[in-house]
């Protein structure tokens, strides 16, 4: 399987795709092509051409990573094949907007940086991940926490969203001539509430885009000397623009014919658990505020922000409040728990820092860890699952910054899984200053070097538990 940036597998916000320009590279590269493609016009304004003149300058991996970043955070529908054009230059002034830099269209290292960072919480909120699939031997990048259902079609392998508003088949037809050209007009042949709104043919493969009454489609076939291999996206329009995004990221990492070197077939997927799918109709139904994460800073002391209800069930345990502060609560447990104080970072968090954030997730029924990113001293952008409010933020060198608090953008859930959103932090001194203890934080933090994200959960998994209103 190939690993570098090509594979388009490197990394969500409001994206309504328009398929209208197809590349004519050749299938192992990307679909979506950007135009033009050829040198600069003499008309083109200086922006773009100064923009041009410096992605140009960069490596070839460089510059693939960035378009591949775009993908995932701005409105961005073209190629991640390292070629510059006006998208490329839209989607990175885009960006910098969204970072309150200079729209330039120039990318310095901390805002390429910061893209980076904010393309990698967006790619890990769906589990976006390269995936061969044993039944047609094609590769492509999965959003396996997004299509987490899977099962074996007459022709491939299908992934669906546990809501079934998204899926994904693979498809083989097996054969050294098959009737390519047949498969084509039998795509494209109308039928009731069915419209083709892109089509497009070349010798060795296809691609037909549409719509239907209710979604939106996209289909891909390759011919090689094993037959024809390729897949169809289809989703309902209620889950667009974020289904759009994924359509492209995995239209970019498909790769019909890899190399021969065995890979692990993708494991047989177990029916969700009964928490999943009631955490998932939660979501949906907005009954979050039901859940939180608790934070433990004192030996039976519990705080935690966002669950407001006089009896709180701590750890399957009620639990008692003793006093509210706005959206935050401090709780009495039955029991004593060994509390060891954390470190707290020294220094300003600034825009585009990375970040761990360890809260609960209510559909997992444990404790898990995303990936954040700095938006400034108080706030973190994550991908939150149902339960994270209160969960503790941390720098990457294992000190706490806070706890998340209040969404400050509004949250989108893609077939029960929370997409990237905007948090405050409520900071170390206004939680020790609620509580009236500085006991639970040991002030400021020595260590340098930075740690796994699996490592900082460990050292604060005997602080933290769920907080449930019933």
């Amino acid at each position: 399987m190939r690993n570098d940036a090509s594979r388009g597998i490197s990394a969500f916000s409001g994206l309504m795709v328009s398929l209208v320009v197809l590349s004519s590279a050749c299938l192992g590269g990307s679909v979506l092509a950007q135009a033009p493609a050829t040198a600069p016009a003499a008309t083109e304004d200086p922006a773009v051409t100064a923009s041009r003149q410096a992605f140009e300058a960069l490596p070839e991996a460089d510059r693939k990573a960035i378009q591949e970043a775009l993908i995932w955070v701005v409105p961005y529908n073209a190629t991640a094949g390292g070629t510059f054009g006006r998208q490329t230059y839209n989607g990175i002034v885009a960006f910098q907007k969204m970072k309150s830099v200079t729209p330039d269209g120039i990318l310095v290292p901390q805002t390429a940086s910061a893209l980076q960072a904010a393309a990698t919480v967006a790619r890990n909120a769906v589990g976006f991940k390269a995936v061969r699939d044993d039944k047609t031997g094609v590769e492509l990048g999965l959003p396996v926490k997004v299509l987490s259902k899977q099962s074996v079609t007459p022709t491939g392998r299908r992934w669906q969203s546990v809501d079934d508003k998204i899926t994904l088949d693979t498809k083989m037809v097996a054969g050294a001539t098959p009737e390519m050209q047949a498969l084509y007009e039998k795509t494209i042949a109308a039928a009731p509430g069915r419209k083709v709104t892109y089509k497009f043919l070349r010798p060795d493969f296809f691609v037909v885009t549409g719509e239907t009454a209710n979604g939106e489609f996209y289909v891909r076939y390759a011919l090689g000397q094993e037959g024809l291999r390729g897949f169809t996206f289809a989703y309902d329009k209620s889950v667009k623009p974020d289904a759009s995004r994924l359509m492209i990221a995995i239209a970019n990492s498909f790769v019909p014919f890899p190399g021969t070197v065995p890979l692990p077939a993708p494991a047989a997927q177990a029916a969700p658990k009964p928490v999943a799918l009631a955490a998932s109709r939660a979501r949906l139904t907005g009954d979050a505020a039901k859940v939180s994460t608790g934070i433990r800073v004192g030996s039976r002391q519990i705080v935690t922000v966002g669950a407001a209800c006089d009896a709180p069930v701590v750890a399957g345990t009620p639990a008692r409040v003793i006093k509210r502060a706005g959206d935050m609560a401090l709780m009495e447990a039955a029991s004593d728990t060994a509390v060891t104080a954390l470190p707290v970072r020294s220094g300003p968090v600034t825009p585009g820092n990375g970040l761990v954030v360890v809260a609960w997730d209510a559909s997992a029924g444990a404790l898990g860890v995303n990936s954040g990113t700095g938006e400034g001293e108080q706030g973190v952008s994550a991908a939150m699952q149902i339960g994270g409010r209160g969960g503790l933020v941390f720098d990457r060198a294992g000190a706490v910054v806070g706890i998340i608090g209040s969404a400050t953008t509004p949250l989108r859930i893609l077939s029960g899984v929370a997409m990237p959103a905007r948090y405050d932090i409520v900071t170390v001194k206004a939680i020790q200053d609620f509580v009236g203890s500085s006991g639970a934080f040991s002030g400021e933090a020595t260590a340098t070097s930075q740690q796994t994200a699996g490592a900082i959960a460990v050292s604060a998994s005997s602080r933290m538990t769920d907080v449930v209103c019933p």
